[in-house]
């Protein structure tokens, strides 16, 4: 018998104490905690300008690149910009803004 057997399909009294209790909530906190801390952080998205000073282009290459499909950007209420994630592919590094 599995625990989802033992405690969905069964009608279970638990016994605990206090301190039992408070540990067990703690466990289940620090594994959300481990979980929510695994998370990529937020997409930032940069300016055409950005981009080029980042990676030391001309504004011209980036339309270029974009027809080739090579760094292609996203639009966003009519503006276009560019992932962060995929410029640091390109230089093979992380950078920040």
């Amino acid at each position: 018998m599995n625990i989802e057997d033992l405690f969905l399909k069964q009608n279970i009294i638990l016994l605990l104490t206090g301190e039992q209790l408070a540990a067990f909530a703690n466990e289940i906190l620090i594994g959300a905690r481990a979980i929510y801390e695994k998370k990529e952080p937020e997409e930032q998205y940069l300016t055409r300008k950005e981009v080029s000073k980042i990676l030391n282009i001309d504004p011209s290459s980036l339309w270029r690149w974009d027809k080739q499909k090579y760094l292609c950007p996203v639009s966003v209420g009519g503006k276009r910009f560019y992932r962060l994630s995929d410029v640091n592919k390109i230089l093979g590094k992380k950078t920040t803004v």
